[in-house]
């Protein structure tokens, strides 16, 4: 996990007057999408995470070492996951995807019929039970009990 940077006001000025940067404050630097695209194209083709920067006229110096290397990582795993029109969406203060998914699930649910809402509504009962089951119960102990073991005494050792 990155740790946490803070920008003086001269450093964010800079940044500021990078046309690749979205948005700047002491701790966070926001990158414009089409540089997030831009960077993933270079580094696929085998271009080093600083240079790409460095070649973008982004000043990697006012950041931690690997910062480039740490925000392409995350950058890839976003296009992975979610696709590269992922970037173009804001994302942040809105729980990122989850919400929106959250957000369809109430839509949906609106439109269902009471049947269906109470079969909705069992069927999520059911998987709260399980899920409450799996992690509330103890698992179950691998020691053997006293009973079964075997019990060694003079008497029955050949000795």
């Amino acid at each position: 996990m990155s740790t946490r940077f803070t920008l003086t006001g001269v450093q964010q000025e800079e940044l500021r007057r990078c046309p690749h940067v979205q948005s700047v404050s002491a701790h966070m630097v926001q990158f414009t999408p089409a540089f997030k695209r831009l960077v993933l194209r270079e580094y696929v083709r085998g271009m080093s995470p600083d240079a790409i920067f460095r070649n973008a006229d982004v000043p990697v110096h006012l950041f931690r070492p690997r910062y480039a290397r740490e925000r392409i990582k995350a950058w890839r795993a976003i296009a992975k996951q979610h696709g590269m029109e992922h970037f173009d969406t804001e994302q942040r203060g809105k729980n990122g995807v989850a919400l929106a998914q959250w957000r369809d699930l109430e839509k949906s649910y609106a439109a269902m019929s009471d049947k269906e809402k109470v079969a909705f509504l069992e069927a999520e009962v059911e998987a709260l039970k399980e899920i409450r089951h799996r992690f509330l119960t103890p698992p179950p102990s691998h020691q053997e009990s006293h009973s079964s073991r075997r019990r060694t005494n003079a008497s029955s050792l050949d000795v």
